[in-house]
């Protein structure tokens, strides 16, 4: 079982193609929450499609990724810049939202959990009220994210040790 110590969320708006970057983490007191994250590391790393790999300990892609340990808001905020500049220059890459987080496993090490949550598009209902009557409408949401037992297509799981 992962030990959460950190996520944050940040948003990619499709309408614009900017980043939403949040300047804070999640609640991690919220059950849900470390429900939904704990949720997204069991997919990413018991997934059939899962690939292992090992970074090489100079390489500049592992030191970004490394320096979330000391600055988890500001770097998950610049490197889900760049994932954005790619998505917004590439329309076939599903719009999605970043879902970062720092934790630890039984073996003490603390890893970093990237997870892709791509937009799914869904329709709820919406009560409204025009003139005093009561008025049931159907609203379409394009930003709806993967439920915990969905499977994401992408995400990353790095030991940072």
């Amino acid at each position: 079982m992962a030990i959460i110590k950190q996520a944050v969320l940040h948003i990619y708006d499709s309408n614009t193609g900017q980043a939403v970057l949040s300047e804070q983490g999640l609640d991690l007191t919220i059950e849900d929450i470390q429900k939904y994250i704990e949720a997204m590391i069991e997919k990413v790393s018991t997934s059939f499609k899962r690939k292992q790999g090992n970074f090489k300990g100079e390489e500049s892609s592992f030191k970004a990724l490394k320096a979330t340990e000391t600055d988890f808001i500001g770097q998950s905020q610049q490197l889900t810049q760049q994932l954005t500049e790619i998505m917004a220059h590439n329309p076939d890459i599903s719009p999605a939202d970043w879902l970062w987080t720092l934790f630890l496993l039984e073996d003490g090490d603390t890893y970093l959990g990237v997870f892709k949550l791509n937009h799914n598009t869904f329709y709820t209902h919406f009560v409204n009220y025009e003139e005093e009557h009561l008025q049931n409408e159907l609203i379409l949401h394009r930003s709806i994210l993967p439920s915990p037992k969905q499977a994401i297509d992408e995400g990353l799981v790095v030991n940072l040790k």
